[in-house]
């Protein structure tokens, strides 16, 4: 099934504006080719993605499940143009990475030192971001990929967690306490203490 990338362009101003009117004002285009356009493509796929009730245009099921599937295709073919061009010129590409203070260790700086050195027309730009922001951003496509302590609850379609390193972390407590002989210590069973930081 191929669908034009006019079609999703128009399918995505439509479903992020939740107007017909606005859309075809944000594309510049008349109402009655951006309709043809969005009819075309829910003939293609075979299911409505708009509810149409007067002054009033809504995401079906379909509707929304295709917009979370397509909304960054446009960004990211218009990215890919820019990143093909800048190497075919002989500039430098580059890797956006998010990642959390608590992650940055002297492995993960090694890590990035090494792969400056084996790729030197990489450049490096690191983001400080909460674990839900680096998400966002990369869900979005304005981050490659992100270092995060622990895996959210929640993530946006199409992000994978691959595990990169792992760490004990150390609890220490006072003399007499009831962790004071255990050798492991499960993240539960510190719910309720105090902790300083």
């Amino acid at each position: 099934m191929e669908y034009s990338l006019r079609e999703l362009e128009c399918f995505i101003a439509v479903a992020e504006e939740l107007s017909f009117t606005r859309a075809a004002a944000r594309l510049r285009l008349a109402q009655p080719p951006l309709s043809r356009h969005i009819r075309a493509l829910e003939e293609k796929i075979g299911a409505d993605l708009f509810l149409r009730e007067p002054r009033k245009v809504s995401l079906t099921p379909a509707g929304t499940i295709f917009y979370e599937e397509t909304r960054n295709i446009p960004r990211r073919l218009e990215r890919a143009g820019e990143v093909a061009k800048r190497t075919s010129l002989g500039e430098t590409a580059r890797l956006r990475l998010g990642f959390v203070s608590a992650v940055m260790n002297d492995e993960l700086v090694s890590t990035f030192r090494r792969f400056r050195a084996t790729h030197r027309g990489v450049q490096i730009m690191l983001h400080d971001l909460p674990p839900r922001e680096q998400l966002a951003a990369i869900a979005d496509g304005r981050l490659e990929a992100g270092f995060v302590g622990l895996q959210p609850r929640e993530r946006p379609t199409g992000i994978r967690f691959v595990p990169w390193h792992k760490e004990a972390l150390k609890c220490f407590v006072p003399r007499g306490h009831p962790f004071e002989k255990m050798k492991t210590l499960s993240l539960a069973s510190l719910a309720e203490e105090s902790f300083i930081t």
